[in-house]
């Protein structure tokens, strides 16, 4: 996303895809230029990663995985099977390692497990980038199973969208861990109360 700028058939067409002081300031010295100036600016592009502030976390994995013991510890009552592996800037990571209780006929992890997983995950990315805030709760959960996973540890990718003051956006992709292949995907919104 950003600005395209072309020439074509003696008429300049700009399409802008973000209204930011950068990209104004881009369009304004793109409209004064001459047809002859633009030849060299076919395909000018601002993107929006390089003009905004990177997530930063403010809450380690370790802190994290205390914090979620301490404010759910219905979450591990037949013993730990969701670790915190790592939380960096804009990311979760969040495994789980299956026991019988994951399982549903077939051999195979059951939806309820993997949508846990994937609302943990979120869960963590949010909580690790704007701190302790325990009433933060899921309003939207968009789930697709992708392929059967095995009973054996999965791992949950989860990535900030959007951080915002009240609403924070999540994707997350479950895969097996050590693979590539998707297991699961999706995507969510939290509401975070008042801060």
């Amino acid at each position: 996303m950003g600005i395209f700028c072309s020439w074509e058939k003696s008429r300049y067409h700009v399409a802008v895809a973000c209204l930011c002081e950068e990209a104004n300031a881009h369009l304004l010295n793109c409209i004064d230029a001459t047809p002859g100036a633009m030849i060299g600016q076919a395909s000018t592009h601002i993107s929006f990663t390089s003009m905004s502030k990177p997530f930063q976390p403010v809450m380690s994995a370790s802190e994290i995985d205390a914090l979620i013991a301490n404010i759910f510890p219905q979450i591990h009552a037949g013993g730990q099977c969701l670790y915190v592996d790592d939380v960096t800037p804009g990311v979760a990571q969040v495994r789980l390692e299956p026991r019988d209780e994951h399982l549903r006929p077939g051999g195979t992890v059951s939806g309820p497990s993997l949508f846990s997983l994937v609302d943990v995950a979120a869960y963590v990315v949010v909580m690790g980038h704007i701190g302790p805030v325990a009433l933060a709760v899921t309003t939207n959960c968009n789930i697709n199973f992708l392929r059967k996973p095995e009973m054996r540890p999965l791992v949950c990718t989860a990535s900030l969208i959007k951080l915002g003051k009240r609403l924070c956006v999540v994707e997350a992709g479950i895969r097996h861990v050590g693979e590539d292949d998707l297991v699961a995907h999706a995507t969510l919104t939290y509401s975070v109360p008042p801060r």
